[in-house]
């Protein structure tokens, strides 16, 4: 007992001698270190002075380029720069007798720097209360400008000569601030051999402290274990992260948490705990851990878990940064919490609240909610706004009653009565937009309730166009109709003018085959032709019929090209050279040789042939035909014109239709369909061009078409 009675004594003496040694090393450091800290003060305050003496010459250079620009341009945005230099040259030159440390800077150079700024400030002020007093003569004035050049000479020598006492004063105290750093050093440097010396008496504590925290831990593992049960019951794990060496401890419920063995060690690193992130969560949660521990701020954020066969858990962490003495954050503590089975059911509640939403809004059929009590609109999806022209400030605080949607109050109250009976209701129903114009409705109602209170669901399905569309369907099917009538009065037609050559090769080859011995050889050959024009006839006719039907179907496409206009044309008169001859009428072809068109070369031998073979039907005997044609840079202008018996207007109305018979007899007695007419216009049209007809009976007629270049 009286061994360790004098060890304890020694050791309370050697603890106190070791503590004073201790106190009387700390103060000397501490009378160094404000020594040091009052010279390092010192040093930034000289540097502040000659930066002060520096900022002094450019404001008074702002305030002298500032008048210049006003002086010489007359612009009073130039007086800006020097009224705001005015008022630093003011401050600064306030401030530098308690910045400068100089005894020479104070007592000399200061009031001369002093004077020679305000005489030039003077000098600047009273050329700018000349000119804006209209006394200023610019030659002069910029001449007393430059002239004033010397003065600022003068200000720039004395701040150099100031700042370069400063500057001297400032390299001393550097040189004491070394001094000093030496002697602190020196001074820590004890201190920290008698630190070595006071933990070396302090091990012989370290007994008694074991046996404490023996004790302490049996308590913490109860603690822990009381935890525990508590972070199984609430599903929160905790867990705490070393930064400095990246290692992680996690609780037990943690690792249930995380579906893994705690005996595994899988969750020791950062990388290791954020691997069971979902990749979409991720870098956010990465992101706000390093912002925390950069800057100390605790967080909560709720991010997923992506576990084996693609389970997802939902979780809820508190993170809180701990900071040491310096500030530093060299641990981070927080919780996991499950929220998985709440997560599922307020997004299921979350979900049923957007679905409606969304389907409220998108919904194409104007959607209202109005109050059942008095009617008041509480939301209009969009498409009832459109509808009813209001926007949503109009409509807020308005009653179905005020929006006019009812020919009379009772109406609704009425309504009400019935859906009570009757929840949903469906009726049909006329309304009134704001701009008074009315349209036809479905209406669905539903009671529903809505924040607490009864309301009425409405929905009107938009029934006006279903009804403009009943009636063009049955317009159209009345229009189709007759188009189809028309047709078979075409086909009639076509039939009886089919027919004509027909009978005439076969009257013509009868009395060959019957009389031939009894006919001369002139009658023979009369009948020969008659069977090789009504030929060709039937020919043309048929190849039009067929052309015309390809067209119908859509087997004819426009195909355009550059065509030899004059060539094409040349080759069609030629196939109906013979038809010519026998009425002794002459073709002129007016188309210069190298003009060349862009055209669909099958349908423009279609149009000029039907044409040309018009003309020579309705010319007399020694008649003259002229095929024409005008180019721009836009169009081509092509005409067939005719001197044969022409058209009435009447006539001239009924081309290019379809299911009126309009086919005159030519100048020899020919027939026709009016078809060939009927695909030159067809065949233009393809082309974006159009065709008319220009004529006069008895005088002639011509025929024009324009074709897009």
């Amino acid at each position: 007992m009286n061994l360790l009675g004098s060890l304890k004594k020694k050791m309370v003496t050697g603890s106190l001698i070791a503590l004073s040694l201790l106190l009387v090393m700390g103060f000397v450091s501490l009378l160094s270190i404000q020594r040091l800290v009052s010279s390092a003060a010192q040093v930034r305050s000289v540097q502040t002075s000659v930066e002060r003496l520096e900022a002094t010459l450019s404001h008074l250079k702002d305030a002298e380029t500032g008048t210049r620009g006003y002086l010489i341009t007359g612009k009073t945005n130039f007086l800006e720069p020097y009224q705001k230099a005015l008022e630093q040259l003011t401050h600064d030159l306030a401030v530098l007798p308690e910045e400068l440390h100089s005894s020479k800077n104070i007592s000399m150079h200061l009031p001369y720097l002093q004077l020679l700024v305000n005489n030039k400030l003077a000098l600047l002020k009273q050329m700018i209360d000349l000119y804006q007093k209209e006394e200023f003569q610019p030659a002069s004035q910029i001449e007393r400008l430059e002239s004033g050049k010397s003065q600022m000479d003068q200000i720039r020598l004395q701040i150099s000569q100031m700042q370069t006492e400063e500057r001297n004063l400032l390299y001393l105290r550097e040189r004491q601030n070394e001094q000093l750093i030496i002697i602190t050093r020196v001074i820590i440097l004890g201190a920290s051999f008698l630190a070595i010396f006071c933990v070396l008496a302090a091990t012989n504590l370290i007994r008694r402290d074991i046996i404490k925290r023996r004790y302490a831990e049996a308590k913490l593992l109860q603690s822990e274990e009381l935890l525990n049960d508590a972070q199984y019951i609430a599903k929160t794990g905790s867990w705490e992260y070393d930064v400095e060496n990246d290692k992680l401890w996690v609780s037990a419920v943690l690792c249930h948490i995380f579906e893994v063995p705690a005996a595994e060690h899988t969750l020791e690193t950062a990388e290791q705990f954020y691997s069971f992130l979902h990749p979409e969560d991720r870098k956010q949660l990465e992101e706000a851990a390093n912002h925390s521990i950069r800057t100390g701020e605790s967080f909560q954020m709720e991010y997923r878990l992506l576990l084996s066969e693609g389970k997802q858990k939902y979780i809820l962490s508190y993170v809180r940064p701990i900071k040491e003495a310096e500030g530093e954050v060299k641990k981070v503590r927080g919780t996991c919490q499950d929220i998985t089975e709440q997560k599922y059911t307020q997004d299921a509640l979350v979900y049923t609240e957007k679905l409606f939403s969304t389907i409220f809004r998108l919904n194409p059929f104007p959607t209202a909610i109005t109050r059942l009590s008095d009617g008041k609109v509480i939301v209009v999806n969009e498409k009832g706004l459109e509808v009813f022209g209001y926007t949503v400030m109009e409509i807020t605080n308005l009653t179905t009653v005020d929006l006019g949607l009812w020919h009379y109050p009772e109406e609704r109250l009425q309504l009400i009565e019935q859906v009570k009976v009757k929840p949903v209701l469906e009726f049909e129903k006329r309304y009134r937009t704001k701009d008074g114009k009315e349209w036809d409705a479905i209406t669905y109602i539903e009671m529903i309730e809505w924040d607490r209170e009864p309301c009425l669901l409405i929905i009107l399905q938009d029934i006006t166009e279903r009804k403009k569309a009943q009636e063009a369907t049955k317009a159209y099917a009345e229009q189709l109709e007759k188009i189809n009538l028309s047709k078979d009065k075409f086909f009639s037609i076509i039939a009886h003018d089919l027919l004509s050559p027909l009978n005439g090769v076969l009257g013509s080859a009868e009395l060959l085959g019957t009389h031939h011995s009894k006919l001369t050889e002139q009658e023979i050959q009369t009948l020969s032709q008659s069977i090789h024009i009504s030929t060709m006839h039937l020919k043309r006719l048929l190849t039009n019929l067929l052309e015309w039907a390809r067209m119908q179907k859509g087997e004819i496409s426009c195909r355009p090209k550059n065509v030899d206009l004059h060539k094409l044309a040349v080759e069609e008169i030629a196939s109906l050279q013979e038809n010519a001859q026998q009425k002794d009428i002459t073709i002129e072809l007016a188309i210069p040789e190298s003009l060349r068109v862009e055209a669909d070369e099958h349908m423009l031998r279609a149009v000029i042939r039907n044409l040309v073979a018009n003309a020579i039907k309705f010319s007399n005997m020694g008649g003259n035909i002229c095929i024409a044609c005008k180019q721009s840079d836009s169009q081509v202008h092509i005409s067939v014109r005719d001197q044969g018996i022409g058209m009435s207007k009447q006539v001239q109305n009924r081309l290019f239709q379809l299911d009126v018979k309009h086919t005159s007899i030519g100048t020899a007695g020919e027939k026709g369909t009016g078809l060939g007419l009927m695909l030159c216009k067809e065949f233009v049209e393809k082309h974006g061009g159009h065709i008319w007809v220009e004529s006069e009976e008895k005088k002639g007629t011509t025929f024009h078409f324009i074709l897009p270049q």
